[in-house]
């Protein structure tokens, strides 16, 4: 029943009101033979005249109510109800709807579950329901004993602070269970659903929702909490009143503190106000500031508007993509991406991260804190919630032992949340973190994250939207395009920062922004020595493509050129785990070596360095082939031995370093018979600073296929292990047209 049906409006010229019965049973004045239903003698109060036009007038112009307003000047009752017991029961009023309703719940059998009572809100809720306002003579208890009638009604207090412990959230599902064991019906009151127990979410219960505070049952409240006659200013309130979904969502504290004004229209305009100072206009991102097709934007924006689609009830929620995990390298704007879909969606951002949580204290701590993160987004639904540093939820399957049971209770903590939250309508989980491969295998599965998507660099075509943004004004299109190029490989965060800087520089020394301030935060130089640096890496770069499509080893999708190195991303192919398809591979790792010793005569250190580098990812592999992958010169043993103890024996040492030579000399063989083709990709990236992957898709079709080795009996053995390097990368495509290879 919708709620304005429940709420009987006086006539002008009516002498007597009782809201908040009227509220209950809006026939209940016309029909006195009908039973009094809830909350219906919590004002029986004559009825008072009106007060004399001219001091009505006047009382109104001092900012009072003269509906309000007796003509002894009294404003107020002589004997109130607390405004906090009064919300409590106008809500559990419009809860039930009706009598009907209400008395539903003592039918044989019956189990009706009343969630969103908060922890705070109980007292005042079983005083509300057990009293003679709502049961009219029908008993109701909350003692769990051995002797409850069986047509009375068993009241059962299953809330628990947000903070509760895990021991407190157990003695409330005991509670529960007793009760089932009596044969009197069951009122459960929960703070959310999935407080109950697995096994009562899939049995034919009557679930009711606490109802929210609307304009209605805010009246309905006013006209006892605000007034001498019963009755108030409606339209006047009503005038000065946030919309309902601003009403549902105003907490119990800033609306106690509404609650303390002298004047119903006073109430009404401090929710306003409280409202908007917490809903101004986000001065953050949204989608339509991004630019390009990445996968990550386009499954944004699906999401947004899959949302805004349920919103309106043209799809169900459970037809909807409902999580999803963004994952890359740190400042690729994961986090702001995520932003940007509350504030696209309009609905309410809560944001969280386990280093948030983590500071809380110790474990217990902690899970409170996830909980309460959790909580906020359901209570704010429609709502997104951010995740940010998800990969240090852990894993159970960690060989470290240290610290094995706290990780477990921290990801059981989290699975059961992630569970909690899918059964409600509304939230949308948005995940952000630099290494999914860190993450428990059950945290990332299908139902907790619906989708996972890969979140690079940002293109040319990404960044000259971020510079248009923020400098739309102070350069031509031409300049922000030649800029978005140079700046190819930084992050979104450093873009940002490097026009932040620029502009500090030009406030500073009170000048005009310039083109080469924002290249000099940005890194970006043009000089000579500059240029022979990147043409280095262009090479090395583009050796990588160019074996990689030799070879097989996937699809190349993006190649770039930056001022601190340079990155090429490719797609994995399939493979059978061949000794071969892993040698392949080691001369994949090591064809950008291979390229500048070719083209240069001499590499560089650009393929050694950190333990992501070529050089030691070619290792890691080649010792992997002998001590875990079963192919190599140990046979059938399997080993977990860090790299640098193995290395330590010099038969090994020489072996490895013989098939990285080997490999090597393979890339460096079919670089030779494209030698003209790396020179002219080479210079054109260079130029150019990347290639997306229609671009590198002219250059590569150049390239011939590449057989195995003449020495390739020792792969006979099939295995399932894949490399490192043969992550499915999703990548950001630029939008300009794609380049053509020399002829």
């Amino acid at each position: 029943m919708p709620q304005d049906a429940l709420i009987k409006k006086d006539a002008p010229d009516a002498d007597q009101g009782n809201p908040i019965a009227q509220m209950a049973s809006p026939n209940r004045l016309t029909d006195p033979s009908k039973t009094p239903a809830p909350l219906d003698t919590l004002l029986t109060t004559p009825g008072y005249p009106h007060l004399p036009q001219d001091l009505a007038e006047e009382i109104r112009a001092g900012g009072g109510d003269p509906e309000a307003t007796l003509i002894s000047g009294e404003t107020r009752r002589k004997r109130l109800v607390s405004t906090s017991k009064l919300v409590i029961d106008v809500r559990l009023a419009a809860t039930f709807g009706s009598e009907k309703g209400f008395h539903a719940a003592f039918q044989p059998g019956a189990i009706t579950v009343i969630s969103g009572v908060a922890a705070s809100q109980v007292s005042a809720a079983v005083q509300t329901l057990s009293g003679r306002r709502f049961s009219q003579r029908r008993e109701i208890t909350t003692q769990l004993h051995d002797t409850v009638p069986r047509d009375a009604l068993l009241l059962v207090d299953c809330t628990v602070e947000e903070d509760a412990s895990s021991y407190d959230r157990q003695r409330a599902q005991q509670r529960i269970d007793l009760a089932l064991s009596r044969d009197a019906a069951l009122l459960i009151l929960v703070g959310e659903r999935h407080d109950l127990p697995e096994s009562l979410h899939d049995i034919a219960l009557t679930h009711l929702p606490l109802a929210p505070l609307s304009a209605e049952l805010l009246i309905a409240l006013l006209r006892h909490s605000h007034s001498a006659t019963g009755r108030i200013d409606e339209a006047a309130v009503r005038a000065a009143l946030p919309d309902d979904d601003r009403l549902a969502g105003i907490d119990e504290r800033a609306l106690q503190l509404a609650l303390r004004a002298p004047t119903p229209r006073e109430v009404a305009h401090r929710l306003t106000r409280m409202n908007t100072a917490t809903t101004r206009p986000s001065t953050g991102p949204t989608l339509d500031q991004f630019t390009g097709d990445s996968p990550g934007l386009i499954a944004a924006r699906r999401l947004v508007a899959d949302l805004q689609s349920w919103q309106r009830g043209d799809v169900t929620w459970s037809e909807l993509s409902r999580s999803m995990l963004l994952y890359g390298p740190p400042g690729t704007g994961k986090t702001y991406l995520a932003r940007a879909m509350g504030n696209s969606a309009g609905i309410a951002t809560v944001t969280a991260s386990f280093a948030e949580w983590q500071s809380a204290g110790h474990l217990g701590h902690m899970l409170r804190e996830m909980r309460q993160s959790f909580a906020a987004a359901r209570r704010q639904a429609p709502a997104i919630l951010i995740i940010d540093e998800i990969d240090a939820v852990g894993s159970r399957v960690d060989a470290d032992d240290h610290g094995r049971s706290y990780r477990t209770q921290v990801v059981n903590g989290f699975l059961g949340e992630m569970d909690a939250i899918a059964r409600d309508e509304g939230v949308l989980v948005v995940a952000c973190c630099n290494h999914p491969e860190l993450v428990d295998p059950a945290v990332l599965r299908p139902g907790r994250f619906d989708l996972k998507i890969s979140v690079s660099l940002p293109d040319a075509a990404t960044i000259f939207g971020i510079l248009n943004t923020h400098l739309h004004t102070a350069f031509p299109e031409d300049t922000l395009r030649i800029l978005a190029r140079q700046a190819v490989g930084q992050s979104a965060a450093e873009i940002d920062a490097a026009i932040r800087a620029a502009r500090a520089e030009a406030r500073h020394d009170g000048t005009a922004l310039t083109p080469a301030m924002l290249r000099r935060h940005l890194g970006v130089t043009d000089d000579g020595h500059t240029q022979n640096i990147d043409r280095r890496i262009a090479i090395h770069e583009c050796g990588h493509a160019i074996v990689c499509a030799a070879l097989g080893r996937g699809t190349v999708t993006r190649v770039l050129v930056s001022a601190t190195g340079g990155e090429i991303y490719r797609r994995g192919g399939a493979h059978q785990g061949l000794r071969a398809d892993h040698e392949a591979e080691l001369s994949h790792i090591l064809a950008g070596r291979a390229a500048e010793r070719l083209v240069l005569g001499q590499a560089s250190s650009g393929a050694g360095g950190n333990a992501q580098s070529d050089l030691a990812l070619a290792t890691n592999l080649a010792l992997a082939i002998d001590t875990s992958l079963g192919l190599g010169s140990e046979g059938l043993i399997w080993s977990d031995t860090p790299p640098t103890f193995l290395l330590r024996d010099p038969g090994t040492r020489n072996r490895i370093r013989l098939r990285l030579e080997n490999a090597e000399k393979r890339a460096i063989g079919i670089l030779q018979r494209h030698e003209q083709l790396l020179r002219a990709m080479a210079d054109q990236l260079r130029e150019r600073r990347e290639f997306n992957e229609d671009e590198i898709g002219n250059w590569l079709r150049r390239v011939m296929v590449d057989g195995p080795p003449d020495d390739d009996a020792e792969g006979l053995n099939e295995i399932g292990a894949t490399s490192r390097n043969q992550a499915d990368h999703e990548l950001m495509r630029a939008s300009h047209e794609p380049s053509e290879p020399p002829a």
